[in-house]
C-alpha cells in the first residue's frame, strides 16, 4: 500500500483538482479524463490522474441504463434497463441503440482497449460478437449450445475475431480456424487478452499460463492459491485480482510478483487507462483505482460542488 506520505500527497491533489471543479461545470473542464464508471442506472465521467482523480455528476440520459461496461475510450455499452435493448452510450451524445443485436444479454464483457465486445445470452446459449466500437460496430453469432451453463469467465480480443470462454474446469477458445479447448486445474480462473492481440492470460488458483500461436507458457505459479475474479494484461505485466482483495502482479520478464492488498472487495479489473485499472463500483462517495505504474492504490472521491455546496 502506497505510505502515509504518498496518501498525504494524494490528499493535496484531490482536494486541489475538487476545488477546481468547483469553480465550473465538470463537463467543462480542461485536462485529463480518466473515463467513466457506472452508478446505478446512469454514468459518471471521471477527471485526472489515477493519484488525484474525482468523479463528476451523472451524465444526463433519457434512457435508464443497466449492465453497464464503461470503455476506456470514453464509452460504454449497456442496456436499456426498460426495454433490453443494446445500447453504445457517450457523455457528450445520446444513447445509440445498436441494431441486429439481441435484447437482454446476460452477460457483456468488452476487450482491453474496447473496441470489441462479447454479449452472453442465457437464452439460446450464445453469444454475439461486436467489433468496429464505438464508431463502425458489426455483429456475428457465436453457438455455443453444446454448453449448457453460464461461463464462469468471458474475454474478447480488440478485433472481435477471437473470444475465450470459461467453464469450470475448461477454456475454450473460439477463433476463425476452429475451437480448441485448454483444461483448468484447482478451480475457477480470469481470463484476459493482451490489447491489440490474441494472447490470452489464464489465471488460475494456482498458475498464471499465456496461450496464443506458439502454444502455452508458464507465466507463473502461486504457492498460496488465490481465488481469480480478474485479470488485465499488458506487454510488461499480468494483475490478477483476488477475491479477498489481494492484487497480484506479475513482471512477464522477470517472472518477479508483487502484492497490494486494496482493503475492498474487487468488483474486477475494468480499464482507466494504459495502466490503471478501476477495482469497485462508486460505493460511499468514492471508488478504487490501481495504479500498476506506482504500485498503488488510489481512492477517487465524488467531485466538490459549488452549486450545491456539497459533494455531486
Amino acid at each position: 500500500m502506497p505510505s502515509r506520505h504518498s496518501l498525504s500527497f494524494h490528499t493535496t491533489l484531490t482536494v486541489s483538482l475538487m476545488f477546481a471543479l468547483a469553480s465550473t461545470s465538470f463537463a467543462q473542464v480542461a485536462g485529463p479524463q480518466l473515463g467513466l464508471i457506472p452508478d446505478g442506472s446512469s454514468l459518471r465521467q471521471v477527471a485526472g490522474i489515477p493519484a488525484a482523480a474525482a468523479v463528476g455528476a451523472p451524465v444526463s440520459f433519457s434512457r435508464n441504463l443497466s449492465l453497464v461496461n464503461a470503455s476506456s475510450q470514453g464509452f460504454a455499452v449497456a442496456t436499456d434497463a426498460d426495454s433490453g435493448l443494446v445500447l453504445i452510450v457517450a457523455p457528450d451524445t445520446s444513447a445509440t441503440t445498436l441494431s441486429n443485436v439481441t435484447l437482454k444479454p446476460d452477460m457483456i464483457q468488452l476487450s482491453p482497449r474496447g473496441s470489441a465486445a462479447a454479449l452472453w445470452y442465457i437464452s439460446g446459449r450464445h453469444a454475439q460478437i461486436l467489433s468496429g466500437l464505438p464508431s463502425n460496430p458489426s455483429v456475428r453469432d457465436l453457438d455455443l449450445s453444446f454448453i449448457s451453463a453460464k461461463p464462469v469467465a468471458l474475454a474478447v480480443s480488440d478485433d472481435g475475431l477471437t473470444v475465450a470462454v470459461e467453464w469450470p474446469g475448461i477454456v475454450y477458445e473460439f477463433t476463425a480456424a476452429g475451437t480448441a479447448g485448454l483444461p483448468v486445474n484447482g478451480g475457477s480462473a480470469a481470463l484476459a487478452f493482451s490489447p491489440g492481440t490474441s494472447d490470452l492470460a489464464i489465471a488460475s488458483p494456482t498458475t498464471a499460463t499465456l496461450w496464443n500461436s506458439a502454444g502455452i507458457t508458464s507465466l507463473a505459479s502461486f504457492s498460496n492459491p488465490l481465488n481469480p475474479i480478474a485479470a488485465g494484461l499488458d506487454s510488461r505485466r499480468l494483475v490478477i485480482a483476488d477475491s479477498s482483495g489481494t492484487i497480484v502482479t506479475v513482471n512477464l520478464a522477470s517472472g518477479s510478483q508483487s502484492s497490494l492488498d486494496c482493503q475492498c472487495s474487487p468488483a474486477g479489473l475494468y480499464p482507466l487507462n494504459q495502466s490503471a485499472y478501476r477495482l469497485t463500483g462508486l460505493g460511499q462517495g468514492a471508488f478504487k483505482i490501481l495504479d500498476t505504474n506506482q504500485n498503488a492504490i488510489w481512492f477517487a472521491p465524488l467531485a466538490f460542488s459549488a452549486a450545491t455546496g456539497g459533494q455531486q
